[in-house]
């Protein structure tokens, strides 16, 4: 299966095609001077077996990804396999107000269609899946992340909240640590305490896993937090790392080292999904 990646996702669809020992397509995309999108895929497709890599943030990177499905489908390719990365919009999967978009239909409705297979890597909340295509599947990176911080010696996993500790049981079993989530306690009016909700922190290398940072606030509180609180290190560590408003500098002033995967490129990525995406495909 021949890699076809849009400009989102370069390193990580070459790093997929030395997992598959296939090769990368080559793409054309460029933009127009008013700043429109132009994609051609360079080598015809006809009865071949193909995997679509786009990250779909930001919104120019979306638009990449429907000009992709058009150029690589009209081709009549035997097999199409999109793969997104990051999926952007994933987080907005209710309506809370009369005549809100339901974003994650609607864009994964807009990309999703025509394809053999439909795969995100650690997707916001999977269960949007099944109602954007019957073929919709979610892998993770997260033990990946695990693979790689099984050599940091890291004692403690904990995860932001208490509905995302699934997220971190994956890491925590690849790596052979204790893990828990973090929970807010006020003190009183003014202060709050941030610490794991059963295992004591005190003197313990802990690793804050996420599957999202944006802005980094909720990391850089909770890591401040163990610190206080008698942390030995802190290392932040997420599939996806949008760094969004300056956030890179203020967890780096914060924790002792920050990671995050090649689903979004970045000075943080230190860990591929390539092998979890060949995985599944």
């Amino acid at each position: 299966m021949d890699v076809i990646a849009g400009s989102a996702s370069g390193l990580l669809g070459a790093r997929l095609a030395v997992e598959l020992n296939s090769k990368v397509v080559p793409v054309e995309i460029r933009r127009f001077p008013d700043g429109e999108a132009y994609v051609r895929v360079s080598e015809d497709l006809a009865g071949r077996e193909v995997a679509v890599l786009q990250t779909t943030w930001p919104d120019p990177h979306l638009v990449e990804a429907v000009l992709l499905r058009d150029a690589v489908l009209s081709q009549r390719p035997r097999r199409a396999v999109l793969v997104v990365p990051y999926f952007a919009y994933a987080r907005q999967d209710q309506r809370f107000k009369a005549g809100e978009a339901l974003s994650s239909q609607a864009v994964g409705r807009a990309i999703a269609e025509g394809w053999d297979d439909f795969i995100t890597v650690d997707v916001h909340e999977p269960a949007v899946l099944p109602q954007i295509s019957p073929r919709a599947r979610n892998i993770s990176a997260l033990p990946e992340i695990g693979r790689y911080l099984a050599g940091k010696r890291i004692d403690l996993v904990v995860s932001p909240d208490e509905g995302s500790q699934e997220r971190v049981r994956p890491v925590a079993e690849a790596m052979g640590a204790a893990f828990d989530h973090l929970v807010k306690t006020r003190v009183d009016g003014e202060r709050v305490e941030i610490a794991p909700k059963r295992l004591d922190a005190r003197g313990k290398r802990v690793a804050i896993i996420d599957d999202i940072i944006s802005t980094g606030g909720t990391i850089a509180a909770a890591s401040k937090a163990l610190k206080d609180a008698g942390a030995a290190s802190v290392l932040a560590a997420c599939t996806h790392g949008l760094f969004a408003g300056g956030a890179m500098k203020k967890l780096t002033a914060v924790v002792d080292e920050l990671v995050s995967t090649d689903t979004v490129e970045s000075a943080a990525s230190r860990v591929s999904a390539a092998p979890a995406i060949a995985r599944a495909l």
